[in-house]
């Protein structure tokens, strides 16, 4: 399950921002609407950490400091390495679809394709590192709609898009991974708040 989350939990901490509105810091509070566990993102100038709890007890964590990563658990701490490190690098980078040129990073439109009775733009995102990824635009909207994973951990859908200090954010989260589906309500989202770098170090322990 947890697994699942951080999938999910990871694809959904994105806004619909330009240029002129992109944050320099995002701090999100989610939360699963069947099992109850509450995730935690905070972001920051490419790092970020994630937490899952319950009952206000942490029982799983990540934590990514812009170079390395850590998974923390009651059965113990492991780096993050190979090719899921490398997709934390691009995770953890905020509003990353402004920037695609800077990170090397292109984008191939593929046609379009009806997702739920809407036309969406089918487009392929090309890593340098030679992994690819494929999501889906609202033709009319220019939202997200649907995203496979860059990780290949199975397909995210967004909905419920809501303004939040002039940035669209997506409140309703579905990750489908066979044989699980998870759907995950985000409760609140928070900009440009004040986070302290040591919120991010791997020195980070559970709670």
């Amino acid at each position: 399950m947890n697994r699942i989350l951080f999938s999910a939990f990871i694809l959904m901490s994105f806004g619909v921002a330009t240029m002129a509105q992109k944050p320099q810091t995002l701090h999100d509070f989610k939360t699963t609407t069947l099992s109850g566990e509450t995730l935690d993102l905070a972001s920051l100038k490419g790092k970020k950490v994630m937490e899952i709890s319950s009952g206000g007890t942490t029982f799983s964590k990540q934590v990514f400091d812009g170079t390395k990563g850590m998974i923390y658990s009651p059965m113990g701490n492991e780096p993050i390495s190979g090719e899921s490190l490398e997709a934390m690098k691009y995770q953890a980078i905020m509003n990353i679809e402004l920037d695609y040129e800077k990170h090397g990073i292109k984008q191939e439109l593929l046609g379009i394709e009806t997702l739920n009775g809407k036309d969406n733009y089918k487009i392929e995102i090309k890593y340098p590192n030679g992994k690819n990824n494929t999501v889906y635009y609202d033709v009319e909207s220019g939202l997200r709609t649907r995203s496979l994973t860059l990780t290949e951990e199975g397909i995210t859908d967004y909905s419920d898009y809501r303004d939040v200090e002039g940035i669209k954010f997506p409140f309703a989260i579905k990750q489908a991974m066979e044989p699980q589906t998870v759907d995950l309500k985000v409760i609140s989202v928070k900009i440009n708040s004040k986070l302290k770098d040591n919120l991010f170090s791997l020195a980070a322990t559970l709670h």
